[in-house]
């Protein structure tokens, strides 16, 4: 297994990024991360939903297995980004700062041809300030 807190780490001293929270954090971390704190039955559907999407990206990705590194950053970590004058790098996530941060997992920001090959889009690669699709590079598992 790839050692995912050593990278997240390096991510976090990296100046214009953030790494978002996931469930396994607890309700104090993902209420922390929030600009306007929640409630518990909030957090909870939030909650839920992460567990829901995770097994049914599980379900869907049978008979292949999707990488456990993957599950462990979306379930510990949540998402992430970079921001630099030269580019744009952001995962789509599941944590509380999806939409602020960066794309969901849902969003409709991932590659819009990757479910129609049978992949699943989880991040993007932008570079300078446009926003044309040749400048930018889909990350996506199969």
């Amino acid at each position: 297994m790839v050692d995912i807190d050593k990278i997240i780490s390096q991510i976090k001293c990296v100046p214009e990024s953030g790494v978002d929270v996931g469930i396994r954090q607890g309700y104090a971390a993902l209420n922390a991360q929030r600009e306007n704190p929640v409630d518990k039955e909030t957090l909870d559907k939030h909650i839920s939903w992460v567990k829901e999407y995770l097994a049914d990206l599980i379900q869907k990705a049978q008979p292949l297995k999707v990488p456990s590194d993957y599950i462990y950053f979306l379930e510990y970590y949540g998402g992430l980004w970079i921001l630099r004058d030269e580019y744009y790098f952001g995962t789509f996530g599941v944590g509380p700062m999806t939409e602020v941060w960066y794309s969901s997992v849902v969003s409709d920001d991932a590659d819009p041809n990757a479910v129609e090959y049978g992949f699943i889009s989880i991040g993007l690669l932008s570079f300078g300030k446009s926003q044309r699709e040749e400048q930018q590079i889909y990350f996506s598992l199969i």
